[in-house]
């Protein structure tokens, strides 16, 4: 009898521990073939945006969460579309200036602002551009092309934001050239010596 009974419990305990490992094997197999459902990652819905359509020569699209000040006052630029965000600090602005340079490569050398920035080949609406980023003095982010004598470029000032990069990325993506031409107007006069039509043919640049 005394030679039974540790037989007997060896007997018990090695059932009872076959038991829980197979119970373990059993519920690691449950796991595998149930595994626990992955939340899906949202799709983040695409940004409401308005359309700027410049009298200069370009239209743009840009979130209608930015404020524009156009800057009426500015008599001397064909464009001077500055855009803003409350309460962010950072900032865009997007001009149109007479230029000399005969390309945007020769106007980014003439100006010695960006002689220690990194500038790369870009293109702006399909045309040549200049892609130009400055971490000092202030960090900016330049993007600008040459077009009948004036420089469009668009100016950004991120102030380690984000938004205004993406901002500013996402409107050189949305560029488009349209006809500055056709703002201007026919004019006539009923002058004694005749009157004189002044036509400008229309020209699409896309």
């Amino acid at each position: 009898m005394s030679i039974k009974k540790p037989v007997i419990i060896i007997v018990c305990v090695a059932l009872v521990g076959a038991g829980a490992f197979g119970i373990k094997n059993s519920l690691n197999t449950a796991k595998q073939l149930n595994p626990s459902p992955v939340a899906a990652t949202p799709t983040p819905s695409p940004m409401a945006t308005e359309l700027w359509d410049d009298p200069s020569g370009f239209s743009i699209a840009y979130p209608k969460t930015i404020a524009i000040n156009k800057h009426d006052e500015d008599s001397v630029n064909y464009a001077h579309v500055e855009m803003t965000a409350t309460p962010s600090a950072g900032s865009i602005i997007i001009w149109a200036k007479d230029t000399t340079a005969p390309s945007v490569d020769a106007y980014i050398k003439a100006d010695k602002t960006w002689k220690n920035a990194l500038c790369l080949d870009t293109t702006l609406g399909g045309k040549p551009a200049k892609k130009c980023l400055l971490k000092e003095p202030v960090e900016t982010s330049w993007v600008g092309a040459i077009v009948e004598g004036i420089v469009y470029y668009i100016e950004s000032k991120p102030n380690a934001e984000s938004f205004w990069q993406d901002t500013a990325n996402a409107i050189a993506s949305s560029w488009k050239w349209t006809d500055a031409s056709a703002q201007t107007e026919t004019t006539s006069s009923n002058d004694a010596g005749g009157s004189d039509d002044i036509g400008i043919e229309e020209e699409i640049i896309e």
